[in-house]
């Protein structure tokens, strides 16, 4: 084994080494040892020790999955959550405090938050009525149901907290509601776990975290110009390119995350990684795969997410994932996975 690796662990998608570092402490402080939570990982504690720049998605979810089997508290991801709002989050925490108002830090959450979890999160907002709606979608189509509602509830837990620290002594009369489509705990959830006076909704149609649009207005007291434009250069130039060491399909994965929604032709993807697509194609017969397959695989990763992260009705996924019906979308869908939207959604929703 090399003395330091760049890269640990397996998967598609990267994620800084600092998560990890954070899962790993946070077992802990429940009793889960470091060998428990990496076990079938791929990771060995000595890869981390060498405090490598990124782990691979797959491996990070099977030590969240552990940990879920070590530790069944129903509260984990509110419990992690909080501990994730502490986090300095590098470039993209400097940038997100150093906005205006709210809505200019939801404008850099949105649109950096890449920079840091490495397109394996995706944290889309919209204004709809008088309100204003986060979300957070799970991006590796692998993922457990579990892995799935931990990453969701404890990042939208976490963007409560960190509003609340951003907006102190302005921010108490908020009101903020986060709706989660999964049944409520069998226990109560704890009021320190979320912010004073927030509103916990269970089996809802979709999972965001809700303010009033009024709310975006609220003057941010760490602003600062000269620091945020600062912050968002390092942000674009840690997502110019794929992390180093990414292999050819990671480098295409990460191009199909920096063009979502859109799905890129294969001369697309050539500029981006500046080769030509002869070069991109005699690349991937090496790994055994083709561009296609992997198109094809970032298509259907894109419907099995919405199937299994929300409730919304198969029109809407099927709108949003670029076909003209449902009933196209039940074609493709089953002949591509092997079961209908809906038997896909009703083996996987629960967790």
């Amino acid at each position: 084994m090399p003395l330091h690796e760049d890269i640990i662990g397996t998967g598609d998608y990267l994620l800084p080494i600092d998560y990890l570092h954070l899962l790993v402490t946070f077992s802990a402080l429940r009793g889960v040892t470091a060998n428990e939570l990496l076990e079938g990982s791929g990771i060995l504690v000595e890869q981390l020790i060498q405090n490598p720049a990124h782990v691979r998605i797959d491996s990070f979810n099977q030590a969240i999955d552990n940990l879920i089997d070590l530790d069944s508290d129903p509260l984990l991801p509110f419990e992690f959550g909080l501990l994730l709002s502490k986090q300095s989050h590098g470039p993209l925490g400097l940038a997100g405090q150093s906005s205006g108002n709210l809505r200019e830090y939801f404008e850099v959450l949105q649109s950096y938050i890449a920079s840091r979890t490495g397109y394996t999160l995706e944290i889309p907002t919209r204004s709809q009525g008088a309100f204003f709606r986060i979300s957070v979608v799970v991006t590796p189509p692998n993922a457990s149901a579990a892995v799935i509602k931990f990453h969701v509830i404890s990042n939208l837990v976490s963007i409560a907290w960190i509003v609340r620290m951003l907006t102190q002594g302005q921010s108490d009369k908020f009101e903020e509601v986060i709706q989660l489509v999964w049944p409520a705990p069998d226990i109560r959830v704890p009021d320190h776990l979320v912010p004073a006076g927030a509103s916990l909704l269970f089996h809802q149609e979709d999972n965001l975290l809700q303010y009033k649009l009024a709310h975006m207005r609220t003057a941010l007291k760490s602003r600062n110009t000269t620091t945020q434009k600062v912050a968002l250069e390092q942000c674009d130039a840690l997502m110019a390119f794929p992390p180093a060491g990414a292999g050819i399909t990671e480098q295409i994965v990460w191009v199909f995350q920096r063009t979502y929604p859109e799905l890129p032709t294969i001369r697309q993807v050539s500029h981006h990684l500046n080769i030509s697509p002869a070069t991109l194609k005699r690349r991937l017969n090496a790994v055994g795969t083709t561009f296609q397959e992997l198109k094809n695989h970032e298509r259907f990763s894109r419907v099995t997410r919405m199937l299994k992260c929300s409730n919304l009705p198969l029109s809407k996924i099927a709108h949003d994932s670029g076909y003209s019906d449902a009933s196209n979308l039940v074609k493709a869908f089953r002949a591509y996975v092997g079961q209908t939207p809906a038997q896909y959604r009703n083996a996987h929703k629960g967790g």
